[in-house]
């Protein structure tokens, strides 16, 4: 039995079947004409045909490739946003609006309004929760010199982050208008109000906080203010005195530092006030060096191998020195 007529209407039809289609030819739908029509060869595919297919497929290419350059759930990202879709915000960089469960790319913003807050994990290294009324982007960090060719950052414009890290030192960083916060593993909150002004407290292990101008060191337990334009001043721990703290502020941003404020470094000796005096030892007024380092010696902090007069001059091996011999820091 040869089928060839099936595929080629020239072709002589083979009786066998063609005594079959005539049996079965009171069966065919109502609708359909009793007469068989005889079917015409399809037409031929030319040139017209295929140069549509290949326009039509170059379109498709372009369509692909503008979404994943715009973010998808097919593009490969460490960051991943859970939880309060409802009151999260995510925009591309070019500024298009995209549903959070699409996935949270670098150079991507994030918002959250004052309803919701939000986590963000981070690859393997931890995660960020994201508060209310909060706006953060996610930022394109170089490998740099974190030696496992890991790096990620976000850029805190306003509100508070609360971070969750476990790596590597320098692999993480936050981006405030008043400076970098550094992980160097740890737990953390930073806030960021309209005005650009940053607070950073740590719950555990420490983080850095830099500008070109200065770097601070700032432990589990302690908390630093940060202001645009002049840095981040000088830290304290958590529970020192609201007056101690309020005269290490007027330390940091009066010129020339208030004698008054000066004198209530004396009333804080103990181990744990090196943090702040150790700290006051890179101040660029010589009054306050010299202040911090009398307090330093009178209570007995400073080993008798590092001479008094290097770390007056802010000598860095000797600065460094002393950091190391206190608990409160790496």
């Amino acid at each position: 039995m040869s089928d060839d007529y099936l595929f080629d209407p020239d072709a002589t039809p083979d009786p066998e079947i063609a005594r079959l289609e005539r049996a079965l030819e009171p069966f065919r739908h109502a609708n359909r004409p009793q007469a068989a029509q005889r079917q015409t060869r399809p037409p031929r595919r030319g040139l017209a045909f295929w140069a549509s297919s290949v326009a039509a497929a170059a379109a498709v290419v372009v369509a692909v490739a503008t979404w994943l350059d715009h973010g998808s759930p097919a593009t490969p990202s460490p960051y991943r946003l859970e939880g309060a879709f409802d009151g999260a915000r995510v925009f591309a960089k070019d500024g298009r609006a995209r549903a959070p469960a699409e996935g949270v790319l670098a150079g991507d913003r994030i918002e959250i309004d004052e309803r919701a807050r939000a986590r963000l994990s981070i690859g393997s290294i931890g995660s960020v929760v994201l508060e209310a009324n909060s706006r953060v982007r996610v930022e394109e960090r170089e490998v740099g010199d974190v030696p496992d060719g890991e790096a990620f950052g976000l850029y805190l414009e306003r509100g508070t982050v609360a971070a969750s890290i476990f790596a590597a030192p320098r692999v993480f960083q936050v981006g405030t208008p008043a400076g970098i916060a550094v992980d160097l593993g740890c737990i953390y909150k930073t806030t960021v109000t309209d005005d650009g002004r940053t607070w950073l407290s740590v719950v555990s292990g420490f983080v850095a906080f830099e500008t070109e101008r200065r770097h601070v060191l700032v432990p589990a337990g302690a908390e630093c203010e940060a202001l645009p334009g002049v840095g981040p001043l000088t830290p304290t721990w958590q529970e020192a005195p609201h007056d101690y703290k309020d005269a290490i502020r007027r330390i940091d941003v009066e010129s020339p530092a208030p004698a008054e404020a000066l004198a209530a470094l004396h009333g804080q000796t103990d181990r744990r006030a090196t943090l702040t005096l150790w700290h006051l030892l890179t101040h660029a007024e010589f009054a306050v060096r010299k202040t911090a380092l009398d307090v330093l010696l009178g209570a007995g902090h400073v080993p008798e191998a590092i001479a008094p007069e290097r770390l007056l001059e802010q000598d860095i091996d000797a600065l460094l020195t002393l950091r190391r011999s206190f608990d409160w820091g790496p």
